[in-house]
């Protein structure tokens, strides 16, 4: 096994440089020699014109997206179906996650920065009885398919049986990422 350490200087004049280092580098790594015979799978954009971002994919037949209209984008076979927001998409931001069966959103505010948090089932958006004083931005889930949601100030969430419950965090700033990798092991950054 081949080890390679580097020490990169990041200044404001090289980051974009190492930015499109790091592009090409991933494109590499995704379209390797060995992997070279395969052929891209081209999807209708159930938003045409618009962005769209990846929530979650069971399969090339499953695929859940957030559209830059707010609203989520649903493929089941070759139909796209549309999930309207929560609340009204001019008046919040929101970020979903999909855990097990159920479909999470947190939706910021755009005028209190509050956050607001919602889960989906088939009959509809049920707003969960809790409501954070700062943006929550992100939400991943662990492996008993509960939900943790992270965001601004080191506000960290843990939902147990439907209810949002803050844990204390020795984090000041905001955290933008996290990844739960077992028990007891929850990274932040």
């Amino acid at each position: 096994m081949l080890h390679i350490q580097a020490t990169l200087m990041l200044t404001k004049d090289t980051i974009p440089k190492f930015a499109l280092y790091l592009a090409i580098s991933l494109c590499f790594m995704l379209m390797s020699p060995a992997e070279s015979h395969a052929a891209w799978q081209v999807l209708e954009n159930p938003l045409p014109n618009h962005s769209i971002s990846i929530i979650d994919v069971v399969s090339d037949q499953e695929i859940w997206l957030k559209g830059s209209d707010g609203h989520v984008y649903y493929l089941s076979g070759a139909s796209w179906t549309q999930i309207d927001a929560p609340d009204d998409p001019s008046l919040y931001t929101f970020f979903y996650s999909r855990i097990g069966t159920k479909l999470f959103a947190s939706g910021i505010s755009r005028t209190t920065y509050a956050t607001n948090y919602y889960s989906y089932s088939w009959r509809g958006w049920q707003q969960l009885d809790y409501q954070s004083s700062v943006p929550v931005r992100n939400l991943i889930s662990d492996e008993q398919g509960g939900l943790w949601a992270f965001g601004d100030w080191g506000t960290l969430l843990h939902m147990i049986n439907n209810r949002m419950y803050e844990i204390e965090t020795p984090i000041q700033q905001h955290i933008r990422t996290g990844h739960y990798s077992g028990p007891d092991s929850l990274w932040l950054g």
